[in-house]
Order: structure tokens, then C-alpha cells, then sequence
């Protein structure tokens, strides 16, 4: 057997490097690359060079009738393995993959045929009906990946959603463990967005019938649908101040940030969240914060108490780094709005604490806008080496905001320990600028 193999996997890759040669030169190449005897470093290659090809068209004919190979599972394996690396590319095979790969009588090619479909993406929107009957296939695995795929398409919601919806109360487990179709099946109808409302109801009975991961998933995919805002925002407020509700907050309030501006009315929900005062498990604090000050990023609030707070946590050197670092990216996300903390990230910018988050505080300032130039122009005056580098740094990352800071940039040229720093900070800075002059002249033609 093992001798058979090698030989069907050596013709497959074999085919694959005359593909390579066709596609890359015209003509098939004169010396066939050589594979080693072992099967499993044959398959390997063998998918390198399917999945190699850059000229597609040609390759993927040659793969569509790979996929139908009746005498070789291995062959088709591998053919569904490679237009899965090619990725939307592969879209001249998709109807081969709906026909042939999602209903082969081996479950790894229905498989991996799934997953090509999803690497192909919404231009594999033709192949939803047959995704949605091949979601009832026996192997567990394959209904996986094929709940991935619908996902990832997001096509057809009309059929798609539906058959999702069924697919939350997939029965089957592996290893014991929770089911993966029902996981798979909500990040799909998540990523539908407004489009699954009709997912609404039944996402509604698992909030409230249901605990545990299962729960949480529920109510961040309602936030994503944004379905009867009205009756979800209240819900969710309350989830979010409710003492018995503590392990769900996080989850309502990345369903909130989902929402975006239109769940304003929840800052102050939000606000008291973000404090983490009453909590029966203190170790929830940093995903309760986490979600928090990622929902005022997404909310873009500059609701003047939520700056403040988002800058209490950016400061609090008893907070982990990545709640801090959070923090001082939220303050870029909101935007102008958040021009009030530009003194205090410059105050963290010449903190040598800090030096690891200098590159998210640049980031900050480029979020915050031109309010921020000034300020760090006026920070090259100090004397610490250190500082004036990342503060050179920053104004580069402002792009063209910062172009009134060139001169001074020019003026490091001279000094050699911030020279290196500084010429890329202009060039950087230019070179923006440069873009941003050429597509104004090329809209005004």
C-alpha cells in the first residue's frame, strides 16, 4: 500500500510541477522536480507546488479534474488541498468543489473542499445551496467546515441563516467535548451581521434558557445582527449592571461595541463596567475591561467622562500591559474627540516605563490627529536621548498631519544619534505627502 501511494502522490506532483512549468514559462519544464520516497514528505511537496502557482487559470483546470480522479482518494485530497492554498484564485473550480468535492465519498475531501470554499469567499456565493445540504453531512467535521464555509461566504442569508439556526443544536460532539458545529454555526450567522435577523429569536432563547460559553456567544452575535435596538440595548445595560449577570459582561459589552454609536445610551453602563468595584471574581476584570474600552473605540464616544476613565487605565501601572496597551489604542480610536489626553500620553511617551507601548502611543496620536503635532514638536526640546527618538518616531507615523515638524526633523539630521531616526521620519513623512499630491492632481484630471 505504502508503495501505491507514493507512486499516486508522485503523479500528482509530478502533474503539479508540469502545471508550474506551463503557467510560469509556457511550456512544461524539461526537468521535473524530484520527490523523496517517503509519503508524507511527497504530500507535503506536493501541495507546495499545487498551491504555488501565481498564473492560475490554467492550474486550476488541471486541479477541477484532479477532484474527479475516481481511482485515487489521495489525488483528489491533495488537488482540494492546493485550491485551497490558492484561495479566490480557485473560483474557476468552485462549481467542480460543490458538485464533486463537498458530496466525495471520502469525508477529508468533502473536507478540505469546504475549506477551499471558504478561502474562495463571497465569489463562492453560487455554491451556498449545496453548502447548505452538505451541512447534514454524517461526519461531524465536514458539518464544521462546512458552517465555516457559509460563514465566510456570507451569501444567500435566506437559506443560509436557517440552516445555521439548525445547526446551533447540532447534536453530535468530539472527544467529549462542546459541540464544534454549534460554535461554528454562530460565528457564521455572526459574520452575516444585520443580514441574520432571522436568527434573532432563536439567539434570544439560548440568552435566556442557556449558560456558560454557549451564552456568551449568543449575546455577542446578537450585537453583530443589530436587530430591534430598542429592545437589545436595554437588555444588554442590564446584563451589564445586573451583580448575577457578572460572568456575561464582557460579552454585552462587546455586543454594545458592535452595536457602535447607536448604543451611546449605554456609556454610563459602560462607565461603572469599566471600574470592575463589585466583582465576585476579580480574575474577569481584564476581559471586562478589555471589552469595555474596546466598545468605546467602536462607539468612537468623546463623551467627556469616558476619556478620563480610558486614560485612568492607560496610567495605572498595576494594570496588566495588554489592559494599558488597550487603553492608550482606545484613545486613538476615538479620535479628535480624545485631543484632552494628548498632555498625558506625551507624559507617558517620556516615561521610560513606557518604553515598550511607544509605538501604540504613536499610534494614539496619529488616531487623535493633528491636535497631537504640537505638542510633540515641543517635546524635542528635552534633553533625554531616548525620548527625542520616540518622539521623532511618532511625528513620521503622523504622516502628513506632521509636515510643519520637517524643518525641526531636518535640524536632527545633524546630531548622529538621532540622524538614522529622523531621515526616516521625513521620508516617511514625504512620502505621504508626495502620494496625497499626486492623487489630488490625478482626481483633478
Amino acid at each position: 500500500m505504502k508503495t501505491a501511494n507514493s507512486a499516486i502522490v508522485v503523479s500528482v506532483a509530478l502533474i503539479a510541477s508540469t502545471i508550474l512549468g506551463q503557467t510560469e514559462s509556457k511550456k512544461p519544464r524539461e526537468d521535473p522536480i524530484k520527490l523523496e520516497t517517503d509519503d508524507a514528505k511527497n504530500l507535503k511537496r506536493a501541495r507546495q507546488l499545487l498551491g504555488q502557482m501565481q498564473k492560475v487559470v490554467p492550474g486550476v483546470r488541471e486541479l477541477r479534474a484532479l477532484l474527479r480522479d475516481k481511482e485515487s482518494e489521495e489525488t483528489r485530497f491533495v488537488a482540494a488541498c492546493a485550491l485551497e492554498e490558492l484561495g479566490p484564485s480557485s473560483f474557476w473550480a468552485v462549481s467542480r468543489l460543490a458538485n464533486d468535492g463537498l458530496f466525495d465519498s471520502s469525508a477529508r475531501v468533502r473536507a478540505k473542499s469546504a475549506d477551499a470554499l471558504a478561502q474562495i469567499g463571497p465569489r463562492a456565493q453560487s455554491t451556498v445551496p449545496d453548502l447548505v445540504l452538505a451541512l447534514r453531512d454524517k461526519d461531524i467535521k465536514v458539518r464544521r467546515r462546512v458552517a465555516v464555509a457559509l460563514g465566510a461566504i456570507r451569501s444567500q442569508p435566506d437559506i443560509a441563516v436557517p440552516a445555521l439556526v439548525k445547526a446551533l443544536f447540532d447534536e453530535d460532539c468530539i472527544d467529549g467535548q462542546e459541540a464544534c458545529v454549534r460554535t461554528a454555526a454562530m460565528r457564521a450567522i455572526s459574520h452575516y451581521g444585520p443580514a441574520a435577523k432571522a436568527a434573532q429569536p432563536t439567539l434570544l432563547k439560548i440568552v435566556i434558557g442557556e449558560q456558560g460559553e454557549r451564552r456568551k456567544a449568543a449575546i455577542g452575535t446578537l450585537g453583530q445582527i443589530k436587530e430591534d435596538l430598542p429592545t437589545l440595548i436595554p437588555f444588554l445595560r442590564n446584563i451589564l449592571n445586573d451583580p448575577e449577570q457578572e460572568e456575561y459582561r464582557a460579552a454585552a459589552a462587546g455586543a454594545i461595541g458592535a452595536i457602535g454609536s447607536e448604543a451611546r445610551a449605554a456609556i454610563p453602563d459602560l462607565l461603572i463596567a469599566l471600574m470592575c468595584r463589585d466583582l465576585v471574581q476579580p480574575a474577569r476584570a481584564d476581559g471586562i475591561r478589555a471589552a469595555v474600552l474596546s466598545a468605546f473605540g467602536r462607539i468612537r464616544s468623546d463623551d467627556n467622562l469616558v476619556v478620563p476613565a480610558v486614560l485612568a487605565i492607560a496610567c495605572n501601572k498595576n494594570l496588566e500591559k495588554g489592559i494599558r496597551r488597550e487603553a492608550i489604542l482606545t484613545l486613538g480610536k476615538i479620535g479628535p474627540g480624545a485631543k484632552a489626553a494628548i498632555p498625558s500620553l506625551i507624559q507617558l511617551l517620556n516615561d521610560d516605563e513606557y518604553v515598550f507601548f511607544a509605538q501604540d502611543i504613536s499610534k494614539a496620536f496619529q488616531g487623535i490627529g493633528k491636535d497631537a503635532v504640537q505638542p510633540l514638536m515641543n517635546n524635542l526640546t528635552i534633553d533625554h536621548g531616548l525620548r527625542r527618538a520616540r518622539t521623532i518616531d511618532a511625528l513620521g507615523l503622523m504622516g502628513p498631519l506632521a509636515r510643519d515638524a520637517i524643518p525641526l526633523l531636518k535640524a536632527e539630521l545633524s546630531n548622529p544619534e538621532f540622524q538614522s531616526t529622523a531621515s526616516l521620519a521625513i521620508r516617511a513623512i514625504e512620502r505621504k505627502l508626495k502620494y496625497l499630491s499626486e492623487h489630488d492632481r490625478n482626481g483633478q484630471k
